[in-house]
């Protein structure tokens, strides 16, 4: 930061910097009377961030209004929020909305990089121009792009698909993101697979663990909160085996995956957990799904105690008979494996 600047240039300095990082913007009451005081002077940044204030901290639809101000007078990263907004009123449709890419080429073009983010990862079709436009805004410190291109390499979309690459730019985006929890089970799941990276149960665990260190050091939270944040991370590992986001799963492999970890969640305490359990337990309690696991072998490099202690701690001691029936599915289903002589197996771990 430049000892040389000003106050409010500072202020915004730092405030820039958050914004690359993906944090949200909660100022001190000081820091918003300082911006506050520039308002009247009709200061684009100062209309934006207060509006972002109003918004992130106080959930208050008023920064919109000071948002939209700081847009009619040029702000680029007004501009992008108002594309921003407009995309996500329309999710659950189709396409990328014209408002949306008109506002966002306005902000790319005064070199706003999270609407460089935007256009390479919702409309971008060719490859190049993806890798252009995000490289642009990770070399800036935007680790959301670092995100976005680990995501293209993982899934293979637009190019050939590379779990390494992948990997890397994961790596890239947890080391720089202010949320680094939201990246954590994504890393997490590649090491349990061993997509990009040696199978490691340690390792994976280490990148959730990592996370919740960050968040109780950033949000000061107490134990109860960063139990329930562990409970939603595993939560989100469930829940990505299951959706289908887990890459090279039969779905044999990915109900027992996702049981176990959505199990552990609803173990720490996640009600989300408890009720997708429910979907759950139509899915996994199927008989041929049972019967057509002894036909299938396992490659595994750990042992299933874990599963097999949490399967059963959750079924025999839980009051809530939608958890106690996944529990004993997922128990059965580690029997008949045992049986079969085919070796153990540990969910997220190898192929199934």
């Amino acid at each position: 930061m430049n000892p040389m600047a000003s106050e409010l240039d500072q202020l915004i300095e730092r405030l820039e910097a958050q914004r690359r990082a993906g944090a949200c913007c909660v100022l001190k009451q000081h820091e918003l009377e300082l911006l506050r005081e520039k308002v009247f002077n009709a200061n684009p940044a100062a209309l934006y961030w207060i509006g972002r204030h109003h918004l992130d901290a106080e959930g208050d639809a008023l920064g919109w209004e000071y948002i939209e101000k700081a847009a009619e007078l040029g702000h680029a990263g007004a501009l992008c929020a108002i594309g921003n907004r407009h995309f996500w009123l329309h999710e659950g449709r189709s396409g990328v909305p014209d408002v949306s890419l008109f506002y966002w080429r306005r902000a790319a073009e005064l070199g706003d990089y999270e609407a460089m983010i935007m256009i390479a990862a919702f409309t971008a079709s060719d490859a190049s121009e993806q890798d252009r436009l995000l490289r642009s805004a990770a070399q800036a410190g935007y680790s959301r792009a670092f995100e976005i291109l680990g995501d293209l390499h993982y899934s293979g979309n637009n190019r050939s698909r590379n779990y390494h690459v992948a990997y890397h730019y994961y790596c890239k985006a947890f080391e720089s993101a202010a949320e680094p929890w939201l990246i954590a089970p994504k890393l997490a799941i590649m090491c349990f697979e061993g997509q990009g990276v040696e199978v490691s149960l340690t390792i994976g665990l280490s990148f959730l663990d990592t996370a919740i260190a960050s968040r109780r050091d950033r949000l000061n939270e107490g134990e109860d909160d960063l139990r329930y944040a562990m409970a939603d991370m595993y939560y989100a590992i469930g829940r990505a085996y299951l959706g289908g986001s887990v890459l090279g799963q039969s779905l044999r492999s990915a109900l027992i995956k996702s049981g176990f970890w959505i199990l552990r969640s609803a173990e720490i305490g996640s009600e989300l957990a408890r009720m997708y359990l429910e979907a759950l337990i139509r899915e996994v309690s199927e008989a041929s799904i049972v019967a057509g696991l002894s036909r299938e072998r396992c490659r595994t490099t750990l042992d299933a105690d874990e599963l097999s202690r949490v399967s059963a701690a959750v079924s025999s001691s839980s009051t809530d008979p939608i958890v106690k029936e996944v529990g004993d599915c997922l128990s059965r289903l580690l029997s008949i494996e045992a049986e079969s002589g085919q070796g153990s197996m540990t969910p997220g771990l190898g192929e199934v």
